[in-house]
Parts: structure tokens; C-alpha cells; sequence
């Protein structure tokens, strides 16, 4: 199994408070949780549309955000809470204690995965996607969007040797077939970036994992558009 990537750290979201950069792919990163924050972040004046969007999401993310919050910004319909409580995986346990409180009729933004295929294995990884999907839909989300793990096949990163790449491969299997299982799990979609970045090289830092500038745009187009053209 491979070693975790350490640069993959959580996101670090503009809001009132301003925001950070994103460490590079090797340097090292201690995961810190905010005390004293409320249920849910507030929303930006700018976002004004009825429906609520709530985001999860790791370094990937952070490096999309700025786009991401302008696409949002500009959509009449949605508003946007994106947050960032010091984690990089789904069962980081302070955005445990934050899923219950999304609300009715909440679509929630979930761009977490890699990190936990990075720290663990493919089981301990679907498991945990299984019991937050679960919570979210009881709790009473409209809808869970989720993206596939990109599968490096260009970069150079040493932890990403070994097994990774059918890791990988299984985990993305795993998560098309469960947003294809409405049976199973009614509320969940399930966006392709692993096959929308084959072929771009040019969106990818040196590690093949974290995004360029032209990779942080098309990653936010890819997210805001798997929530605003849900799947048929």
C-alpha cells in the first residue's frame, strides 16, 4: 500500500475571513479543526438563489475554489456554503459532526476520496462513502454529488506507486456503480473526472494529482456543472 501523499491538504474556503494558499505536493501538513463554528457557514451576499449547496472538499478543491465560487456566484438558483474544518477524508471527524446539519432538501458537494485511498484502503474507503451518503440521505438531502479519483497516469509523485493506479480503478468502479444504484442509494450522482482529465497533462501539477490553474478551472466547470445538470 502505498504512503499517504502529504500534500493533499484540507480546503481552505473564502469566505468573510479570507483564505490561504495550498501547501505544495511535499510539503508536510497538520490537520487543525475550528472551535467555536457554527452548523453551517454562512452564505455570501452574492449567492441569493433558493436552492442550497453544500461543499466538502480537500486541496483539490481549494485549488478550484475561486472558480468554483465565481460559477456559483453568477447562478441565480443556488447559493453556495462551502467549508473547510481540518481534514482531507470522508471520515474526517469534524465534517462527520457537520453532515447531519445540511438540512432538508440540501444538494451536497462532496469532492473528497483521494485522500482516503492515499491513507487507507479501497474497503475502509467505500465504507465510509456508504455511511456518510446514508447519513446525508436520512437526514434529508435532495441529492449527494460525488467525483471519481483522477487515475495519474502521468506524474511522478512516490507515493502514488505500487497499487495505486488499480486502487484507484477499483474505487471509481465501485463509486459509478453505487450512483447507478437507485435502489441502493437513491440520492447519490456520481461525476467523471477521471475520464475528463485523460489527455490533459497541461492540468496537472508534476505529482499528477493536484491541479494547474487551467486544471483548478476545469475541476470547478466539472463540479458545478454535475450539480446544476443532474444526472438523467
Amino acid at each position: 500500500m502505498p504512503r499517504p501523499l502529504t500534500g493533499l491538504l484540507a480546503v481552505v474556503v473564502v469566505l468573510a475571513l479570507g483564505g490561504t494558499g495550498c501547501a505544495g505536493p511535499n510539503s508536510v501538513s497538520t490537520p487543525t479543526a475550528r472551535a467555536e463554528q457554527s452548523p453551517l457557514d454562512p452564505v455570501p451576499d452574492e449567492d441569493q438563489g433558493d436552492q442550497l449547496v453544500v461543499l466538502f472538499g480537500d486541496s483539490l478543491t481549494e485549488l478550484a475554489v475561486d472558480d468554483l465560487r465565481a460559477r456559483f456566484a453568477a447562478d441565480p438558483d443556488r447559493r453556495l456554503s462551502a467549508h473547510w474544518y481540518g481534514g482531507t477524508e470522508v471520515d474526517t471527524q469534524a465534517w462527520l459532526d457537520l453532515y447531519p446539519h445540511v438540512g432538508q432538501g440540501a444538494e451536497v458537494l462532496l469532492a473528497l476520496g483521494i485522500n482516503d485511498l492515499f491513507s487507507g484502503s479501497v474497503a475502509d474507503a467505500t465504507a465510509d462513502v456508504t455511511r456518510v451518503v446514508d447519513e446525508l440521505t436520512e437526514v434529508g438531502a435532495a441529492r449527494v454529488v460525488m467525483t471519481t479519483v483522477n487515475r495519474n497516469d502521468v506524474g511522478t509523485a512516490p507515493a502514488l506507486d505500487g497499487d495505486w493506479a488499480d486502487e484507484v480503478a477499483a474505487y471509481n468502479e465501485w463509486l459509478v456503480a453505487a450512483g447507478a444504484d437507485d435502489d441502493r442509494f437513491p440520492t447519490l450522482e456520481v461525476t467523471r473526472w477521471d475520464e475528463t482529465t485523460v489527455g490533459h497533462t497541461d492540468w496537472l501539477q508534476p505529482d499528477g494529482v493536484h491541479l494547474t490553474p487551467m486544471g483548478g478551472a476545469a475541476y470547478a466547470e466539472q463540479l458545478f456543472g454535475a450539480v446544476v445538470r443532474p444526472a438523467p
